[in-house]
Order: structure tokens, then C-alpha cells, then sequence
């Protein structure tokens, strides 16, 4: 179930779309882009949801996820800094800390 934050749309119930009392200041977009969080010495891969400039809602196979991590988005080959915002079981709310940065995939 999505977090309260989101809501479905009859025009497109599979869509999830910010709600008019939104406080983000950007729009997020449909993503499921496949990426990886990397922090210490460990890394958990991760499908990113949705995405905006300043952050992304995160589907995670684990809850021992530290609230500060690398970011790996493949689909985009950008990594970046994330701190999380809110948890709601293995899905996860980030806001980017840095801005992101080109890394190569090795593909």
C-alpha cells in the first residue's frame, strides 16, 4: 500500500500522483529504474518507484537500510547522496543531498 502522501487517480489507478496538499517542490515521476544502496562496505539493490530533483520513493528487500546512503540509479548512471524521510516497511521516502553525478555502469 502506497504511503498516505500519494494517492491513485481514476483517470490512472496504477499512477501515483502527489496530492493537492503536496509540500514537495518538485513533481515526482514514474521511474522503476533498478539501482543500489551502497553505504560501509555493504550494497542492497532497489527499484526507485518514483522520482523528482530532490528526491524518490524506494522499494528496498530489507528494512536495515541506515538513514544516510549512495544512491546508484542504472537507468540514469547517476549516483547521489540520500537521507531518508520516512519509512512504511521495506518502501522508503529520500531526499537527495547532493545533486547527482554521472558514474560509469560498466556496461
Amino acid at each position: 500500500m502506497p504511503p498516505p502522501a500519494f494517492h491513485k487517480t481514476q483517470k490512472n489507478p496504477n499512477m501515483l500522483f502527489n496530492r493537492p496538499d503536496e509540500k514537495r517542490a518538485s513533481r515526482r515521476r514514474p521511474a522503476n529504474d533498478l539501482s543500489q544502496i551502497l553505504f560501509g562496505n555493504q550494497a542492497i539493490g532497489c527499484l526507485v518507484h518514483n522520482i523528482s530533483d530532490e528526491g524518490a520513493m524506494i522499494e528496498v528487500s530489507t528494512s536495515q537500510v541506515p538513514d544516510r546512503f549512495i544512491l546508484l540509479n542504472y537507468k540514469s548512471a547517476n549516483r547521489m547522496v540520500c537521507e531518508v524521510v520516512w519509512r512504511d516497511h521495506l518502501r522508503i521516502g529520500v531526499k537527495f543531498v547532493t545533486i547527482p553525478k554521472p558514474f560509469n555502469t560498466g556496461f
